[in-house]
């Protein structure tokens, strides 16, 4: 229904059967949760089943400290929660923090020569 409507359905997945569901059910992205705790170990295992071309999110725990640790085994994007926003937190120091992560995609995207 969402891609019918200009959406891209990005779903959620951990395990190897959630992620090739939600490939069948039409997902036009799989966000790899919880990321940091299963590691990039398990999502170079787990690619090797999905679609080629699939891109994957890392979301969970993923933070400027660990971003380049997955790009570099060629996740497709990150998604960002907690490590974000939490309550209390000012709007200046969310758009600070912000700030940082896009700087650090794109320092990592011209560093693999593509564009962020």
């Amino acid at each position: 229904l969402g891609a019918s409507r200009g959406l891209a359905p990005m779903i959620g997945c951990m395990t190897p059967t959630e992620a090739l569901a939600a490939a069948r059910a039409g997902a036009a992205t799989l966000k790899l949760f919880p990321a940091a705790r299963l590691g990039t170990g398990y999502f170079k295992d787990i690619s090797a089943i999905l679609p080629k071309g699939l891109p994957v999110l890392a979301v969970g725990g993923i933070d400027a400290s660990n971003m380049a640790e997955w790009h570099a085994v060629g996740i497709g994007g990150f998604g960002f929660g907690s490590n974000l926003y939490k309550p209390g937190r000012s709007a200046a120091e969310v758009g600070r923090l912000a700030s940082e992560l896009v700087a650090e995609w794109r320092r990592l995207a011209s560093q693999a020569g593509g564009q962020a």
